[in-house]
């Protein structure tokens, strides 16, 4: 996507072809380590990047990372939960979080968080998933 390619407008064929992007039905249900879909297809993932689209609908998430309002708790992302990490949530570290054009930054953060967890299996920082105590 570095010549300014958007995937907005991309037919999922071109995705695919072009960034090796896996298309799977809507997500049915998790458990343990495994993600099931519509279409009948599963991944044991070691991370999960968690995009809901136009509307925030976290009740398939039954861990301990939401506050006392049922708020995501997280900072940029990352929760207290180790190797669960969330992109693209209204104002997760500025204006653009949620916006297709400007994600990059978090995107990017959160890859190399996913990085330092998968190769130390450890959680990311101590400052980075402290947001429980805020």
């Amino acid at each position: 996507m570095q010549q300014g390619e958007t995937l907005i407008g991309s037919s999922p064929r071109a995705a695919r072809r072009r960034h090796g992007i896996h298309l799977h039905g809507r997500t049915q249900d998790a458990s343990g380590r495994e993600v099931r879909f519509s279409d009948a297809s599963r991944l044991s993932p070691a991370s999960i990047i968690w995009a809901t689209g136009f509307g925030l609908d976290h009740s398939i998430v039954r861990l301990p990372v939401f506050d006392a309002d049922g708020r995501l708790a997280h900072r940029r992302g990352v929760t207290a939960s180790p190797g669960l990490y969330f992109l693209g949530l209204p104002w997760q570290h500025t204006r653009g979080s949620a916006l297709l054009g400007w994600v990059k930054d978090d995107a990017e953060y959160i890859a190399g968080q996913i990085a330092t967890f998968a190769s130390t299996r450890t959680r990311p920082s101590a400052d980075a998933v402290d947001v429980l105590d805020a």
